[in-house]
């Protein structure tokens, strides 16, 4: 979101983070192939924004690390605190017992 929000000019990394937050829903189920064409980018781009964002890899974006980090920026006050409105279980994988 820092991006979008403090972008002086509309770089790549401005587009790859505008289709990602336009398109959150689909993250987890794009491959990295279909992220990086309906990015308009190649893999080894949309893998270097997600190192920029704190991220190894888009597989690790993708596992669930951008929601929750979507969350959080979404949900910080205007003095940089982020509030108590994220669920300690988002970004999270639950494994039935036994498994």
């Amino acid at each position: 979101m820092n991006y979008l929000n403090n972008a002086f000019k509309k770089d790549t990394n401005y587009y790859i983070a505008l289709t990602l937050a336009t398109s959150v829903r689909k993250i987890p189920e794009w491959t990295l192939d279909q992220a990086a064409a309906a990015c308009n980018v190649s893999k080894a781009t949309l893998n270097r924004f997600c190192k920029e964002l704190g991220y190894q890899n888009y597989s690790r974006l993708a596992f669930g690390g951008f929601l929750l980090h979507l969350l959080i920026l979404l949900h910080k006050m205007p003095n940089g605190a982020v509030t108590a409105g994220v669920p300690a279980c988002v970004g999270t994988k639950r494994v039935p017992a036994g498994r």
